[in-house]
């Protein structure tokens, strides 16, 4: 689906997939996106919103708005296995 982000037509680009997103530490979100040529850019929400590839994406998490993506945990250095000798 072609997206331009602004851009003229001579440089539009098609969106292949979302394949991510992250809470940045201000609270804005970003999604991983996959263009149709291969690459992967992190790109803020808002340009994100008119993407059929997000509400594919929405619909995989379950959610019908980006508000209730979860946030990712981090690890917790308690879980991690290590010896004890």
């Amino acid at each position: 689906e072609p997206y331009d982000f602004g851009l003229d037509d001579e440089h539009e680009w098609f969106v292949d997939e979302i394949i991510g997103h992250r809470h940045l530490d201000d609270g804005q979100l970003e999604f991983e996106v996959r263009w149709s040529l291969g690459d992967t850019t992190w790109e803020p929400a808002g340009n994100c919103t008119d993407l059929s590839a997000l509400d594919r994406y929405l619909e995989l998490h379950g959610v019908q708005d980006v508000h209730f993506l979860r946030r990712r945990s981090r690890p917790s250095k308690k879980g991690r296995r290590g010896s004890n000798l």
